[in-house]
């Protein structure tokens, strides 16, 4: 395919369109792989998050109460401007961030669900 051996280690093509082939040749073959690592790495935060989140109350609504269905939960800051990341409110995003320095952001925000979050905004 063109390769050349770059010390013991790198491999340089020959051509950035064989780069690209042996790249999608890659993908092709590990997506399975990847796709299951991706997840499993996605089931282990969601599992921290979740426990942080019943530690914090953030399980249920804080207005109304209702605590059916967690995804229909959303955050709310309390301040603006100690909003760290752009959630757009919704919990799932929160997933995907490390839990390791972003806990503290917790204390400045409230469960709602997604009825009253859209009311909290609408009304000011």
């Amino acid at each position: 395919m063109g390769l050349k051996k770059r010390g013991a280690k790198k491999y340089q093509y020959a051509t950035i369109g064989e780069k690209r082939a042996a790249e999608r040749a890659y993908y092709r073959t590990h997506k399975k792989e990847r796709k299951v690592s991706s997840q499993k790495t996605y089931q282990k935060l969601k599992a921290k998050w979740m426990e942080i989140f019943k530690e914090h109350g953030l399980m249920e609504c804080s207005k109304c109460g209702y605590n059916k269905c967690f995804a229909a939960i959303e955050f709310h800051h309390t301040d603006p401007k100690t909003k760290r990341h752009r959630t757009d409110g919704r919990t799932q995003l929160v997933y995907q961030l490390p839990v390791e320095g972003n806990i503290e952001e917790l204390n400045n925000i409230v469960a709602l669900c997604a009825n009253c979050h859209r009311e909290v905004h609408d009304n000011g």
